[in-house]
């Protein structure tokens, strides 16, 4: 019986000592926790303060990527403006330089196509001014041609009346001169034969009478040159008879 009281009085006192021991242990433990805790909470507010520096950094390197993205973009905005600005002044350069080129060339060919118009029209007006002058030549000449004609007759009458004076007042030499007139006159007449064959006869019958009275030498030598270039026209129809006056003449000193 003592031996089980014994017992449980060591029971007793082993759970009793035994609970000191653990409550020792576990105090000893909870003040391990607690440092632990402590170390743990410094740990973690170190890491948060690291983890704010590298969030501050990490938003400071996004905000200065997003102002460099801003500014790349506002500056390749601007540069292709201006780019864009250049390409339209060129473009507006190149247009009105092409304009200009198109223009000068079709100017050009206006001008060379109105220039040869104009020569074409000079020329069609020239032809026609001479076609319009030929025409009323040709008109004018058929209406005067028989005035003409009429003069040549009132001429050559008065010619004759003078050459008849003069036959009469024996003044050869002045006779021999409405001769070379009446030759004159017989170059452009209708009835050139017969009064060229008249006029001729008149200067061998004037000379022939001159001689006959002797006053050849009164022919003044302006009178002489002037019958002899008054025959020329004649000489290839009238050889004969110039031949034979221009043997009278020979004989006048």
């Amino acid at each position: 019986m003592y031996k089980i009281i014994i017992t449980l009085l060591l029971c007793c006192c082993a759970t009793v000592y035994g609970a000191e021991v653990d409550n020792a242990l576990l105090k000893k433990n909870l003040e391990a926790a607690t440092i632990q805790i402590e170390v743990l909470k410094s740990q973690v507010d170190v890491m948060k303060s690291y983890q704010d520096k590298f969030l501050s950094t990490v938003y400071w390197s996004l905000g200065t990527v997003a102002a460099l993205v801003v500014f790349l973009a506002g500056f390749n905005w601007f540069t292709n403006n201006r780019n864009a600005e250049k390409e339209s002044s060129l473009h507006k350069e190149m247009i009105s330089n092409e304009l200009n080129n198109i223009t000068n060339t079709l100017n050009n060919k206006f001008l060379d196509h109105l220039s040869e118009n104009k020569v074409k029209q000079d020329a069609a007006i020239e032809n026609l001014k001479n076609d319009l002058e030929n025409l009323f030549a040709r008109d004018l000449n058929n209406k005067l041609r028989p005035i003409d004609r009429d003069l040549k007759k009132i001429k050559r009458q008065l010619y004759e009346s003078q050459y008849n004076e003069y036959m009469e007042k024996k003044y050869y030499s002045n006779a021999l001169v409405v001769v070379c007139n009446l030759l004159d006159l017989s170059v452009d007449d209708y009835d050139f034969q017969s009064n060229t064959t008249d006029a001729l006869a008149k200067v061998e019958t004037t000379l022939k009478v001159a001689k006959e009275n002797h006053h050849l030498n009164r022919i003044k030598p302006n009178t002489i040159a002037q019958i002899t270039s008054s025959l020329i026209p004649f000489e290839d129809k009238h050889g004969i008879v110039i031949k034979r006056i221009h043997q009278q003449l020979s004989g006048i000193e």
